[in-house]
């Protein structure tokens, strides 16, 4: 059944499956490795995400050839096919396929009646916003690759819901998630872990979800929760005067500001706490008997 399923395609007679979005190749799309893909994919590859590469085998492909026929790319003849200056190393076998990429990336309003196109996305958006007041989200903008017809227009209330709590028909979206210090939306929980990181502060001693706003806030903690040096000229430093434990700061202290302790404190960073527990044990070999005869523990 698979080598007939195989050789169906193979000429043609039924469409291959894209292996990207699972929907059938009506235009394969493929390089000199001969691995096929929907035309959509491929021009949302080569195009919006600029990737050359293969998505199969990542095989870099310098050209690529869209045709509705399954046929190896050795025998096709790139120099008589249809070519089009905004979409270079892109080849194509009839005039129908070249029209079909192109309006892939037409910035077209499908809410007027007449459905206007335009230049450009930023005048798409002008459109949008002067005309029907529907707004696109910024963080969807600039993070998915998407065509303009895909994108989804937003009333002001709705894009709020959208950045806040996500969409209603799609579950397995929350929203995007907000610093809770700049009180900004960032695309996912990623690009928020890297704004903590960049432009807030953590303690390294504490477990690393946890963040500052800012080093004040940071230095309080220390401060509270850890040992912080402020003598000298450590109290001008950053993070290199906390420490962790109590023999650190006293083994800092007597390193380094043992001239600045008087006696009371030269005594203090002496003496170390040291918490032991003991449990007694009921093993035979741990026991013994007095004179009397009364058991005791060795």
């Amino acid at each position: 059944m698979a080598a007939c399923l195989q050789t169906l395609q193979d000429q043609g007679v039924i469409k291959r499956t894209c292996v990207l979005c699972c929907h059938p190749c009506e235009i394969e799309c493929f390089g000199s490795c001969n691995h096929p893909v929907c035309y959509k994919c491929m021009t949302k590859l080569r195009i919006l995400c600029q990737d050359n590469y293969c998505p199969v085998c990542r095989s870099c492909l310098e050209k690529v050839v869209y045709t509705d026929r399954v046929q190896p790319f050795e025998e096709l003849d790139i120099n008589s096919m249809h070519q089009c200056k905004t979409l270079p190393g892109l080849y194509f076998v009839s005039s129908e396929s070249l029209y079909l990429c192109q309006q892939l990336l037409v910035h077209r309003c499908q809410i007027c009646i007449t459905k206007p196109t335009f230049k450009n996305f930023n005048n798409f958006l002008g459109h949008m916003k002067d005309t029907h007041k529907r707004y696109f989200c910024y963080l969807c903008i600039k993070h998915l690759k998407l065509f303009t017809h895909e994108r989804r227009p937003y009333s002001k209330p709705d894009l709020n819901i959208h950045l806040k709590r996500g969409d209603s028909d799609n579950k397995s979206y929350k929203g995007h998630p907000v610093c809770k210090f700049c009180k900004k939306h960032y695309f996912d929980d990623d690009d928020l872990y890297l704004h903590l990181h960049n432009d807030h502060f953590s303690c390294h001693f504490c477990p690393a979800d946890e963040y500052y706003d800012n080093y004040e806030s940071l230095r309080a903690h220390f401060k509270s929760n850890h040992f912080l040096c402020e003598y000298d000229a450590c109290a001008d430093e950053k993070f290199v005067n906390a420490f962790s434990t109590d023999i650190d700061y006293k083994a800092h202290l007597a390193l380094k500001h043992k001239h600045l302790l008087n006696r009371a404190e030269e005594r203090r960073i002496r003496h170390i706490d040291i918490d032991l527990t003991y449990s007694r044990s009921n093993d035979s070999r741990t026991t013994g008997k007095n004179r009397r005869g009364d058991t005791y523990d060795r």
